[in-house]
């Protein structure tokens, strides 16, 4: 069936299976052009997959082409507002940002975030991939200014979830990761993130959940952004005594800044 050709397609997309995927995409658009029709919403899907099979191997030409297309076909048959359109104009602003193109790119994050907002949310990952998407725009045209609010509330729902009362050590440590390395180093807050990395070492070691090292990563860091390295030599020491092997090789690197910065105190 066509829906069976087309997640095939997908699976192919997915496993790198370039040829394949292009072969059976187009196919599948024949047919349902064919079909169903050209703008019929099975026969935009399949064009927006073929764009994005095309941007994955940087055919930035062809994918701009079948991208504009599929918007054209979805703001007609879906509305301007549908998560489908949302998606697409999403997808063709990380495209011009891929082609350094970030005049283009602004436009098309700042034209869908406020729907995005609106329709989907502020949980939504789309809506947050258009935040981020604005701010590599703005900071690639030298508008840090304009990024600046847009980072705060990205920040801000990153670290938010943390502040729940049932929050997991995995929760807790992407709070206070963000809050450590933020890219806007304004931003940072390490005091506030070594309180979160702390109760993410603790629910950690009392469940014995094998990702305490990771946890303990966090904590180092925070505590030398905190002014306390040999605290931070201490702690990173058992993340990488506890580390599987080979799953991060900068910790040791990290090991070595924390005791070069004990030795100057």
């Amino acid at each position: 069936t066509l829906a069976s050709m087309g997640g095939l397609a997908n699976l192919y997309r997915d496993q790198s299976r370039d040829e394949e995927a292009e072969s059976l995409y187009l196919e599948t658009l024949a047919i349902q052009k064919r079909v169903l029709g050209d703008e019929h919403p099975n026969a935009i899907a399949t064009m927006h997959n073929l764009a994005i099979l095309y941007g994955y191997q940087g055919r930035n030409q062809e994918a701009e082409k079948l991208y504009l297309q599929t918007l054209t076909a979805q703001t007609r048959v879906l509305g301007e507002d549908h998560p489908n359109t949302l998606g697409t104009i999403t997808n063709l602003g990380n495209l011009y940002l891929s082609m350094k193109r970030f005049e283009d790119a602004a436009a098309k994050f700042e034209v869908s975030l406020p729907s995005k907002r609106r329709v989907l949310g502020l949980d939504h990952p789309w809506t947050s991939y258009a935040m981020e998407g604005l701010v590599t725009a703005y900071l690639e045209l030298g508008r840090a200014e304009a990024a600046l609010p847009l980072q705060r509330e990205l920040l801000g729902l990153q670290v938010a979830p943390g502040d729940a009362l049932d929050a997991d050590a995995s929760v807790l440590n992407g709070a206070a990761w963000a809050l450590l390395t933020v890219a806007n180093e304004s931003l940072r807050d390490p005091v506030r993130a070594l309180g979160f990395a702390k109760r993410a070492c603790t629910l950690a070691e009392e469940s014995g959940s094998p990702q305490l090292w990771a946890y303990l990563d966090t904590m180092a860091l925070a505590q030398h952004k905190t002014g306390d390295s040999q605290a931070a030599i201490e702690t990173q020491k058992r993340a990488i005594a506890r580390m599987p092997e080979g799953a991060d090789p900068d910790m040791a690197q990290r090991l070595a800044e924390y005791e070069a910065a004990g030795k100057k105190r």
